[in-house]
């Protein structure tokens, strides 16, 4: 292949932008509709649902678990419709072509598997603000991204409150 053929064929993929419903999400749904306009890419909307708290409710509902479990399946599998939903439908305010992919298990390893099995031009995450103790870095999802390295452009968006930039200032605090 040539490097015209290799070019071209990175000119097609789409852009992934993996979703949870929480606040910060808006900002990297509103960057992926931005940056697929500009690039004339489609998107693929991502969301993974986490079994994380299902360990907890293993342990502490003995009586009735069964049922407590499919309850908790059902809620987790609604939110995740209505997560990609929203963010279709703000793709499709902007005429953003996009394709929802829900996916269950530990979002980093999901989203992992999603990049090798596809190949995309971009993956965009959305950051909580960075708040909170060990325990709260240790679920940061866009860090953990990045340390893994994998080969696809990571971008990730700020969600308000993410920065500690005063409006009209640098990031070394200075005036603008």
């Amino acid at each position: 292949m040539d490097s015209d053929t290799d070019s071209a064929e990175r000119d097609d993929r789409p852009i992934l932008i993996a979703v949870d419903g929480e606040s910060h999400t808006h900002a990297a749904i509103a960057e992926a509709a931005r940056l697929a306009r500009s690039l004339d890419r489609p998107v693929r909307i991502l969301h993974v649902e986490d079994p994380y708290l299902k360990q907890f409710s293993n342990e502490i509902y003995a009586q009735g678990r069964e049922e407590y479990l499919e309850h908790v399946d059902r809620c987790l599998a609604e939110d995740g419709h209505e997560t990609v939903r929203v963010a279709r439908d703000r793709l499709r305010e902007d005429g953003i072509e996009s394709e929802a992919l829900i996916r269950k298990g530990e979002p980093l390893d999901a989203i992992r598997a999603e990049l090798e099995s596809a190949a995309y031009s971009l993956l965009i995450v959305g950051r909580k603000p960075r708040s909170g103790g060990w325990w709260r870095q240790r679920r940061d999802l866009p860090a953990r991204l990045a340390a893994a390295g994998c080969s696809t452009p990571l971008l990730i968006v700020p969600g308000e409150k993410t920065s500690n930039c005063k409006p009209g200032t640098t990031a070394d605090g200075e005036k603008d």
